[in-house]
């Protein structure tokens, strides 16, 4: 079972590619001014395959089994990631 204690929290996106259902939760922290981005990827069959922990990376493309990520530091630098989908 996943359970998100946040109170503050939106379902921004939610992302299809084949078999893959990705859904976007989004989180505000007005204290620090930031948004944390958590995801539940599943298959189309319903079942959940990974479920991300709170972070400022934000999925911006998926191709295939590979998910893009970008983030920005403390300085303004942006980073793009890149994740394999087990």
């Amino acid at each position: 079972m996943l359970a998100w204690s946040q109170s503050q929290m939106w379902l921004m996106n939610v992302f299809a590619l084949g078999e893959l259902v990705i859904a976007e939760l989004v989180t505000a922290d007005p204290k620090e001014r930031v948004l944390y981005y958590q995801y539940v990827v599943g298959g189309s069959s319903g079942g959940i395959r990974v479920a991300t922990t709170r972070s400022e990376q934000r999925i911006v493309g998926v191709q295939s089994d590979t998910v893009y990520t970008i983030g920005l530091s403390v300085d303004g630098n942006a980073g793009l990631r890149r994740y394999r989908l087990r």
